[in-house]
């Protein structure tokens, strides 16, 4: 079976050998390429459906300085915007989001002190923690 078209253009295309550190940002193409990759390659992952959200937005960073500045809480992730959203979200990606908060929660997030349900609170800490990750994969540094 041949690899999808974005697959191997992609690792064609990025095949920089430049630490990310290095690089301040990746440019567009190279982003939209690495994303469609993610797509295709983790299909049922959060960070797939990460990748799709920033997909339908024009300016990565833009979209990573909002979503840090003022959470998936805000609406600032027209996927996840609702409860019913939030929910399928939660019930989808639940083993994903249970690792993410066994390995990130911090020790003062106090679930009784939510302003917002159970599942939308962590389908939303989960989008926030692996798109921030994929900021910074794709060498975008948002102010957080």
């Amino acid at each position: 079976m041949s690899a999808h078209p974005y697959v191997r253009i992609w690792m064609g295309a990025c095949s920089n050998t430049q630490p990310m550190n290095e690089r301040i940002f990746m440019n567009t193409r190279h982003a939209k390429l690495k994303l469609h990759y993610i797509i295709h390659n983790e299909p049922n992952s959060i960070k797939a459906f990460v990748a799709q959200e920033l997909l339908s937005k024009k300016n990565y960073q833009a979209f990573f300085e909002a979503l840090f500045i003022k959470g998936c809480a805000c609406g600032v992730v027209s996927s996840l915007k609702h409860y019913d959203q939030t929910h399928y979200f939660f019930d989808k990606y639940y083993d994903q989001i249970e690792t993410l908060r066994l390995e990130r929660e911090p020790p003062e997030f106090d679930l009784l002190d939510l302003n917002y349900d159970l599942k939308s609170a962590y389908a939303w800490f989960a989008f926030e923690q692996v798109a921030s990750d994929l900021a910074f994969e794709l060498g975008i540094y948002a102010a957080q």
